[in-house]
């Protein structure tokens, strides 16, 4: 019969792991060539390995789970749950009335991928029609030329009206 003694079984599960940070370095390099392109193998290794932690305190166990929150941390910042700014994201990850770990991880990459599409919409808005902080000099002329009764006036644009009577 084979023993496996707890020591074995520790250097068993190193190599594993290991195995494991080398696959998803090489596979964080392939999905993110650009926002990787200066980061040595070593801190790639290093960030990977501190990130799977991370991803391991939030009851994240499978390697589908560990690789989706690895493309977060590449995405947002290796550590992005603990920024101020995204202070959201923590409370999704630890919300415990939202499910399990895996679902968390779900409805938190949901409301990234829905934010960022609101953002491009935003972006994508503003290219079409301008703001008026991008108006050129000329722009900038003509609108400050404008009578105040042609302009549109804030407070005016709650007030109801009658589109069928003639003036």
């Amino acid at each position: 019969m084979l023993t496996i003694r707890n020591a074995q079984m520790k250097v068993l599960s190193a190599q594993q792991r290991q195995k494991f940070v080398d696959a998803m370095c090489e596979f964080l390099r392939l999905q993110f060539k650009q926002e990787l392109e200066g980061i040595s193998q070593t801190s790639l290794e290093g960030k990977v390995s501190a990130a799977l932690n991370n991803a391991s305190r939030y009851g994240l166990r499978s390697h589908r789970d560990c690789c989706r929150y690895l493309n977060l941390a590449v995405t947002y910042g290796w550590e992005f749950e603990q920024l101020p700014e995204n202070a959201w994201m923590l409370e999704y990850l630890t919300d415990p009335n939202a499910g399990n770990p895996s679902q968390r991880l779900q409805r938190l990459i949901c409301q990234c991928i829905y934010k960022m599409e609101v953002e491009e919409n935003n972006r994508q808005m503003h290219e079409a029609f301008g703001t008026i902080e991008n108006l050129d000099a000329d722009e900038e002329e003509q609108y400050d030329e404008l009578e105040e009764d042609e302009l549109l006036i804030a407070k005016d644009w709650d007030k109801p009206f009658d589109l069928g009577q003639n003036p």
